[in-house]
């Protein structure tokens, strides 16, 4: 018969991986590293989105001026 080990690795806490996972995506250096990934990846796609954005923002500027010249 053979015994069980005391800490089951079923549960999260007793886990040794499971800390050592957390620590690993906290450290800033990793994020830094899936950021680069993210923004070579998405970045030309972020850059559209962000232009079309500016591009409604200064339509809707220039059609709120135009209001505001056309109620004055």
């Amino acid at each position: 018969m053979r015994k069980t080990p005391q800490h089951s690795s079923s549960d999260g806490s007793s886990n040794p991986h499971h800390h050592e996972t957390q620590m690993r995506w906290c450290c800033p250096s990793r994020l830094a590293a899936a950021a680069s990934c993210l923004r070579n990846r998405d970045g030309s796609r972020l850059r559209e989105y962000f232009s079309q954005t500016v591009k409604a923002r200064t339509n809707a500027l220039k059609w709120f001026e135009g209001a505001v010249s056309n109620v004055f």
